[in-house]
């Protein structure tokens, strides 16, 4: 073999491999490797995103949880500085009734649910009311004549209040359906409304509507608190928001504790008869009486039981019967009950 051929055999050689540097990857198999790519890249932003709106839902379940929590430990607060419960369905119709037509209710059934009615003494602040003379007044010592009047209903009130310190207003808590025209994007919120007995304490004004249920109005039957009737005027209360995203009513009817269906033997009261997202169970007594009354621990103590949902949130549209939030409940012993019994 000669010399020449040998290398013209390795030139060429060198030049077809330098050729087959130069040409790469096909077509094909660049397009193959793109397809992988994506295949790769597009699982893994999958995956991504999907911790994000496991990350975001389970931050607005713990979000909802909490505010049901606080909602549930004002309320349970609020009510345990009560005078005086409604621990009845019958008593509860009976009052809130009466308050329909003030303007600041929320609505009329089935949207609007009230559950929890009691009266409780809101402070007064004193800064609202005449100050004591700086010299010592035997005819005037706290300063209330000089303000009103020696003989005026108003001085003999502003002197009760200085001794006081506090007056009974009356606070109803409402579960208000939400119908998606306002701020509140759950399937509803709870309300506390609150009818105080001044409009303008520096005045003594009284509230339109209020009646003192502490006072015996002979023009009405009015004797105690079961019994409180509105007072002259349209009622004129207070209305706040407590807490949105709360379980819409619904018919179900967890039993209360002990509950055998019989209203004489039953030591709780069931408010509302048939909801299970917000609802209480009200003492009713230990023992009946013998017109099968219960007696001996109506109006001590109640439990408070509170759901949450969370359902109408957008980071939540995936969420499962495993992501719902659970029932949180409180029990209150009522520590300002008027007339309270012992048991005997």
């Amino acid at each position: 073999m000669s010399p020449k051929f040998v290398n013209n055999f390795l030139v060429g050689y060198h030049r077809r491999s330098a050729r087959r540097r130069q040409s790469g990857f096909t077509l094909i198999e660049l397009l193959v490797a793109i397809i992988i790519g994506a295949l790769i890249v597009s699982t893994m932003l999958a995956l991504v995103l999907e911790l994000l709106k496991v990350s975001q839902r389970e931050e607005v379940l713990t979000q909802t949880q909490q505010d049901m929590r606080r909602a549930l430990d004002y309320m349970a607060s609020d009510v345990a500085e009560a005078d005086y419960v409604y621990s009845t369905q019958a008593q509860l119709d009976a009052i809130t009734g009466q308050l329909t037509t003030d303007p600041a209710w929320p609505g009329a059934a089935p949207d609007v649910v009230p559950v929890i009615a009691f009266w409780r003494l809101d402070p007064i602040d004193m800064a609202d009311l005449p100050a004591n003379p700086a010299t010592y007044n035997a005819a005037d010592p706290d300063g209330c004549v000089g303000e009103f009047g020696a003989n005026s209903n108003e001085a003999a009130e502003c002197s009760a209040l200085k001794l006081r310190q506090s007056t009974p207003s009356l606070v109803v808590y409402l579960q208000v359906a939400n119908d998606g025209t306002t701020v509140w994007d759950g399937p509803s919120r709870i309300i506390r409304y609150e009818l105080p007995k001044y409009s303008d304490v520096t005045t003594l004004t009284p509230t339109s509507g209020y009646d003192d249920p502490t006072v015996d109005d002979p023009a009405i039957d009015d004797e105690d608190f079961a019994d409180w009737v509105v007072g002259a005027g349209t009622p004129a209360g207070n209305v706040a928001v407590l807490t949105d995203h709360v379980t819409a009513v619904n018919g179900d009817a967890t039993a209360c504790p002990g509950d055998t269906g019989d209203p004489t033997v039953d030591p709780y009261a069931r408010l509302p008869a048939a909801s299970d997202s917000f609802y209480i169970c009200a003492r009713t007594g230990d023992d009946a009486d013998a017109a099968g009354v219960r007696i001996g621990g109506s109006n001590q103590s109640l439990i408070v039981y509170l759901t949450g949902d969370v359902n109408n949130e957008p980071s939540t549209f995936a969420s499962n019967d495993a992501s719902k939030l659970p029932a949180i409940q409180s029990e209150v012993l009522v520590r300002g009950v008027i007339e309270k019994r012992a048991d005997n």
